[in-house]
Parts: C-alpha cells; structure tokens; sequence
C-alpha cells in the first residue's frame, strides 16, 4: 500500500469546491484559530449530507489526541480506532489548513495500515496575508506561534539511536522553513548538537504564496542559515516538495536523517506523505538511509492571519 497523487487544484473561492454527494464521507479537521478555519468550519458544516465530521488534535503535554473534545491516548490511537471513525467512508477529506502535522501524518498512516482504497483530498485555505510586528526597515518578525513544546520524534517515524555509538556516524537534518526563524534556532540550540547532527540541509518555499514572502524566510534566517546549502521548492506544490526529498534523501549521503517540517502547510503535507511511503517501502537489505521525523509542536496564536484567498486542493489514493 502507498499513498500516490493524483492531481492538484485551485480555487479562487472556498464555495468553488466541490464534495462530492457522497453519504460514505469522512472529514477531519482543527480548532478554529482565525478567519480562514471560521469559514472551512462553517462549509463543512453546511454540507449536510456528509455523515462523519470529526475535528481532532493533539496536545503535547498529555500526549493525546482530542477527538470531538474527548481524549484518546496517541499510543492507543491505531488504524482500528480510526477505522470506527471512518466506519464505511471510502472517501476521506482532511483539511490541512486547522490540522497540524502530527494529525495529518498520523491519520494518513493509519489509513495506509487499513489495506483498503481510499481516496482522500486534502484542503488549503490560503490566507490574505499574516499578522507580523516590523522591528525594521527591512525586517518583519512573524509570531505566529505561542512558544513551541518539546522537539519529539513521532512515532513509528523515529530512530532507535540517533547517534551511532559504534560507528561515530552522525545524522543529518532537511528542514523546511518559513517565516519563524525561532523554530530552526531551538533546534540548532539543542545540547550537543554537534555530537549528533554533522549537517543541516534548509528548503524554503520559492516561490512563495506571494511575491516576496520568499524574502521574509531568507532575511528572517540569515544569521542562522551560515554556509548552509539552500535548497528550494513552491510553497503551494506539495508533488514537487515530494519529488525532492526523493532526490535529497539520496543525495546528501547520509546514513540517518531527520526530517522537520516547518515551512508551509502544503511542505508539511509532502513531508507527511513522504514518511509514509519512505517507511512502507524502506528495505534494510539495499542499504537505504534510515529516515525519522521530528516536530515542535507550536500552539498556534489566534488571529494569526487575516481574509482568505485561494483554496489549494490535493487529491490523493490510497491503494
């Protein structure tokens, strides 16, 4: 089983899209935080048909998931508990835009581990623009998080020994990353970072959502990013972010990597998926590098940005 896709859209409105009259639909989506989940909460809730709508998400410091506001612990959330969820839905609808990477990795995993087919689409609100503070000519600071919990593999995406004792073999870091330059910074502030980590290889969104905002992540990580080598992908494109983590992951010629998604919601869904399909097929007898993921789960401010502007739809199989 592996997660392929299928095709990527754009709407210049959220009503433009199209759910299909299906009564075998289920939708998961977060926690409003401002404008543009209020309206994908309300379009959910308009379309009556749809049988199962569950908003989910974690939370860090019980390590549970909140599902229709009741707990359920991650390591007892399992393809059997969402497959409840689901009953006999074989069209899955997730909305990237509320939903934070732990959520999307984990439901797609699950669903991947129920070895049926399923089509899935996966939504993004894009907004107008994000609330910043200007702290100089050139400069705007982005807060768009409250202060971020502990760095924490997820699980079954994680290594067993991050550092090789035997071998001394250090593993590396591919990061995406946006406008919070805080977030790459705790990470490079780790206790002995260089006795585990030898690299660290950045992606940033180019182009941007919007002319410019490139620039925002650059100036906002200049001091952090030194003589790194810079990679790029499209903010909106998750294939194209897929395809080269395909080709980074080979190429950096690293033993043990560590995947942190912190650009762009489109970023993160490629980095999801990518962790899936890189585990499902992962085979020890060809000498692959073996592949973690870890994230910071950030508690999002409300009224982190304001309007809506087009609405990104990625369709997907599972098959």
């Amino acid at each position: 089983m592996s997660i392929k896709f299928n095709s990527i859209d754009i709407q210049d409105k959220l009503n433009n899209l199209e759910i299909d009259d299906e009564k075998n639909i289920t939708i998961f989506y977060g926690k409003k935080i401002d404008e543009r989940s209020d309206a994908i909460h309300d379009y959910f809730q308009k379309n009556g048909s749809i049988r199962n709508s569950y908003e989910i998400y974690y939370i860090q410091n019980d390590d549970s998931f909140y599902i229709n506001n009741l707990p359920i612990k991650k390591n007892k959330f399992n393809e059997i508990e969402l497959n409840k969820l689901i009953n006999t839905s074989f069209k899955i609808i997730l909305d990237s835009t509320t939903l934070s990477y732990i959520e999307i990795i984990t439901i797609l995993f699950y669903l991947n581990k129920l070895k049926k087919n399923f089509k899935v689409d996966i939504y993004y609100v894009e907004p107008l623009e994000y609330t910043n503070e200007k702290v100089g000519f050139h400069e705007q600071q982005f807060h768009l998080s409250y202060d971020s919990g502990n760095l924490s593999y997820i699980k079954p995406f994680y290594l067993d020994e991050p550092l090789d004792n035997i071998n001394k073999d250090k593993a590396a870091i591919i990061t995406f990353i946006g406008f919070e330059d805080d977030r790459l910074a705790t990470v490079l502030d780790i206790d002995d970072f260089n006795k585990i980590y030898q690299d660290v290889f950045p992606i940033i969104s180019i182009p941007g959502f919007q002319y410019g905002w490139e620039n925002i992540s650059l100036t906002n990580h200049i001091d952090l990013l030194g003589k790194m080598k810079l990679y790029y992908s499209p903010a909106d494109n998750p294939y194209a972010s897929y395809q080269l983590l395909k080709r980074l992951i080979n190429d950096i010629g690293y033993n043990q990597i560590v995947l942190m998604p912190f650009g762009t919601k489109p970023n993160t869904v490629a980095s999801a998926i990518f962790m899936i399909n890189y585990k499902e097929s992962y085979d020890l007898d060809k000498n692959q590098p073996i592949l973690a993921t870890q994230f910071d789960f950030p508690v999002k401010k409300p009224k982190r940005t304001k309007g809506i502007k087009e609405v990104h739809q990625y369709k997907l199989t599972i098959n």
